[in-house]
């Protein structure tokens, strides 16, 4: 598809307009290259504490926070908690996730799971044969179902039935991450396991077992995993290879919450105090308060159906990132002058 390029030139300044197919983006080159909008409890949010973000198949966007769950249209927000949504297992709430028949999963603080669904809103607790009440991941389990990690153990969500984890392992000692590619990954203090078609690959120890509980997963769209934790940067596998990225490489010294690839195929991570990261061309260009984030205490991310980055933090509401279509360019660039005059 053909590009097209408009340069206008106007005092004070080169603005160039670029108006491209939305397939023929590429990677950001640098932090101008997006618009950062954030929403706080002045635009609505309930709290400024953002756990998770979730966009469900009817285009709506979802935010866990510590004060109920909300609802995003594109225009307004929709708050529900325990007094207009009783069926809400709490109002402190932490995780979320659509499966495949389309409800809805929003773990609490100590309250449980709840399940909302057109059908209605189901809590499931310890009662139900949760190991704790606290849940601090969910994640398909391969098979159609869900996983369920809670601070004493697992549980899984098939069938339309709970049930308890057959292995008995200990969330703080393993962990099992099933990837999308048909991959299933085991971590512990001995090493990293990739199970795949009866076929085994082994790894070294590359995680700290004090960290193993809390290290994000994620597999990209090559099948390479991504993992790390503070102090041990960030690692990608793939068939028997290991890279690490740290520091040197422009990765915060922080702990890391959540990876995503974007439709770009851009890698970003979320820190816990060093704003957000995105990789190209081997190295991380950094996202901050200084660029405009509202806070660098990271964590969920999301890229939403327009390509936008959605960005949860622990105390400064949601931000959205966006790609600009109009750069400005003046002195910092290379312009002599900001008096521009037009030329034809």
């Amino acid at each position: 598809m053909r590009r097209w390029w408009v340069i206008c030139i106007i005092p004070f300044g080169l603005i160039l307009i670029l108006s491209r197919a939305a397939s023929s983006q590429s990677p950001p080159q640098s932090n101008r290259d997006f618009l950062i909008t954030v929403w706080t409890t002045e635009e609505g949010l309930p709290q400024n504490s953002v756990n998770d973000i979730c966009q469900t198949q009817d285009g709506y966007l979802w935010f866990t926070t510590m004060d109920g769950l909300v609802r995003y249209d594109g225009v307004r927000f929709t708050v529900f908690n325990k007094g207009n949504a009783p069926g809400l297992a709490g109002n402190r709430l932490l995780r979320l996730k659509e499966d495949a028949d389309g409800a809805l999963w929003i773990s609490s603080e100590n309250g449980g799971v709840t399940r909302y669904a057109q059908g209605g809103v189901k809590t499931l607790t310890t009662q139900d044969g949760l190991p704790h009440n606290r849940i601090s991941r969910i994640q398909q389990d391969g098979r159609g179902g869900l996983q369920f990690q809670t601070r004493d153990g697992y549980a899984y969500w098939r069938g339309g039935k709970l049930l308890p984890d057959p292995e008995k392992l200990d969330p703080g000692k393993t962990r099992k991450f099933f990837a999308s590619s048909g991959a299933v990954w085991t971590l512990d203090e001995t090493g990293l396991y990739r199970f795949k078609n009866g076929t085994t690959i082994s790894y070294p120890p590359l995680i700290p077992p004090a960290s193993i509980r809390f290290i994000p997963f994620y597999e990209d769209r090559q099948q390479n995993l991504w993992l790390g934790a503070a102090g041990t940067g960030a690692f990608k596998i793939k068939d028997g290879m290991i890279t690490r990225y740290t520091e040197k490489d422009g990765l915060p010294p922080f702990p890391l919450a959540e990876f995503l690839e974007d439709r770009d195929g851009v890698i970003w991570v979320s820190t816990i105090g060093g704003g957000v990261a995105c990789l190209q061309a081997g190295r991380f260009s950094l996202y901050t308060t200084q660029n405009g984030l509202s806070d660098n205490s990271t964590g969920p991310l999301l890229e939403d159906r327009e390509g936008n980055l959605w960005v949860g933090t622990s105390a400064g509401g949601v931000n959205r990132l966006s790609r600009k279509i109009i750069t400005t360019y003046g002195k910092e660039n290379g312009l002599h002058d900001l008096s521009v005059y037009p030329i034809l």
